[in-house]
């Protein structure tokens, strides 16, 4: 319910079905994920939604696989469209989980083709890459090999499948985005560069807005729009009587023709249009948590923002480490910047803020890491600085330096897994609990399990075991760090960064602060 909402796009759609033939509503990734409801749901209220407004395709992103494997096979019975999807499928025999597209009569002289792709970031944002077949081989594979041409070359065929069929349009529903941080062959306008016979792509991934063009194979330009993320823009594609395709972003849903089932609401700073019906759905699912959710969990002076968590220190994400280490009494914890998803704003903390901060539910376990597989995380995390990225590590118990100048030397695979680091590192002077990284020494690390098992790329930890599970989720460890550590007042130690990661500085971390951190902790 931030920004226009499900009940705006619902009037929305009410609004159109009244000046159109046809209205189709589609997705193109990451629905079900949905903040607190959706965690606590593991997306089925968001399914709900999705099936009242009618959604007629929908794909899959990511987060559609944060509550597992199961768990999606499950929702997609439920949605009432399913799944399109071309390019997730088993390794084998490289059949699809789900159909690759949808043909949609419609009026009786067109149809238009739909053919969805899944970035394959989703191998290592997810716990797909954990699952393993006898050989020792991963079960899931999303068309990454060959340098990209493995995907073009899928895509094409399903295109070219879609037009024999049929089909007088055709349009992509990618999961890939641009200006992320995938590799350059997975984003969207180089997918495009690759492709031939696409009329449009509708685009997510990379929480953008944009509406541009980029050219095909043949040098044709094609317009790729994308919404931003949490309805802060409804994509709006109209194809007139003539083939002319229009496409824009919808920012505000305008005021409607027919009052009689809307409501003008005030939403955050602006008065917004909404479905009176689909509110109302949407205020019965939140009463249902609502006692849960409003759970006070302590209090904060000052805001903590996670700006810029992908590309540098952040106090927000000290303290979430620090919990975490804190709960598995381990030298040093480590996170990727990808599992904090919100800021904590001064006031009342409620149980609603911990989730929206950290929505995956991970389990907090500790492992015993030789320091020179430690060192390579630390390299790994940065490769992509400047640029940020969701597998920047945070850190507690530990102070490192990063040199950006030095150009990143870490060798990874097509599923953008860590294999080693070929030559000059940028990391160094890595300190534990204040004194020198030891390359054989074992150091027990907390860590969440996803991270533990190779997510995002982190494959350097798959290889040693559990030294325990503490089987606490990672919202629960950092509620319990607040009020169990700070009598549920963050204290103003976190207000600012602590000088853990130093990037392109010549001055060393203080060694007051050193000490200062030391005898905090």
């Amino acid at each position: 319910m931030e920004n226009i909402g499900y009940d705006g796009l619902s009037l929305y759609k009410k609004e159109l079905k009244e000046k159109y033939k046809t209205v189709l509503t589609v997705d193109t990734g990451d629905a079900i994920q949905g903040g607190a409801i959706g965690i606590l749901s593991k997306g089925m209220d968001i399914v709900n939604i999705m099936n009242k407004i009618h959604y007629d395709v929908t794909i899959l992103g990511n987060h559609e696989f944060d509550y597992g494997i199961d768990q999606i096979k499950y929702i997609s019975q439920k949605l009432n469209n399913s799944y399109i999807c071309s390019n997730c499928c088993y390794r084998k025999n490289k059949t699809s989980m789900f159909p690759p597209y949808k043909i949609i009569k419609i009026n009786s002289n067109s149809s238009i083709g739909f053919i969805g792709i899944d970035t394959p970031q989703t191998f290592s944002k997810t716990f797909l890459h954990s699952y393993i077949d006898k050989e020792g081989n991963p079960v899931y594979d999303f068309l990454t090999h060959h340098n990209g041409q493995e995907l073009y070359d899928t895509l094409q065929k399903y295109i070219n499948e879609v037009r024999a069929k049929g089909a007088n349009y055709v349009i992509l529903l990618s999961h890939l985005g641009n200006n992320g941080d995938s590799l350059k062959k997975y984003t969207t306008d180089n997918l495009v560069s690759n492709l031939e016979g696409v009329d449009l792509v509708l685009d997510g991934h990379t929480h953008l807005a944009y509406n541009i063009l980029s050219k095909d194979k043949n040098g044709k330009l094609i317009p790729i729009i994308q919404g931003g993320s949490k309805f802060s823009n409804i994509g709006k594609i109209t194809i007139k009587n003539n083939g002319k395709i229009i496409s824009e972003l919808i920012s505000e849903i305008p005021e409607p023709i027919n009052k009689e089932k809307a409501q003008y609401i005030k939403r955050g700073n602006k008065m917004r249009w909404v479905d009176t019906e689909m509110s109302k759905i949407l205020k019965d699912i939140i009463y249902q948590y609502h006692d849960n959710l409003n759970r006070k969990i302590g209090y904060s002076n000052f805001d903590m923002f996670i700006n810029n968590s992908r590309g540098n220190e952040c106090p927000l994400c000290n303290l979430i480490a620090d919990s975490f280490r804190d709960i598995g009494n381990a030298d040093c914890s480590i996170i990727n910047a990808g599992n904090i998803r919100n800021n904590l704003m001064k006031g009342e903390i409620t149980y609603n803020d911990i989730l929206d901060i950290l929505p995956f539910l991970d389990k907090i376990v500790i492992k015993e890491i030789k320091g020179i597989d430690l060192l390579d995380s630390l390299e790994f995390g940065v490769r992509n600085l400047p640029n940020r990225s969701q597998r920047f590590p945070h850190v507690s118990g530990i102070v490192f330096d990063v040199n950006t100048k030095i150009e990143s030397t870490v060798e990874i695979d097509d599923n953008e897994m860590f294999i080693g680091v070929k030559g000059q590192r940028r990391v160094s002077d890595v300190i534990i609990n204040g004194e020198k990284l030891s390359l054989e020494k074992k150091y027990k690390i907390a860590m969440p399990d996803f991270v533990s098992n190779g997510g995002d790329g982190y494959s350097m930890f798959k290889k040693y075991k559990e030294d325990f599970n503490t089987f606490i989720e990672d919202n629960e460890a950092f509620v319990n760090y607040i009020q169990n550590k700070f009598n549920g007042t963050i204290p103003d130690f976190y207000r600012v960064k602590q000088g853990r990661i130093v990037i392109d500085s010549n001055e060393k971390f203080d060694i007051f602060y050193q000490t200062l951190y030391k005898v905090y902790e």
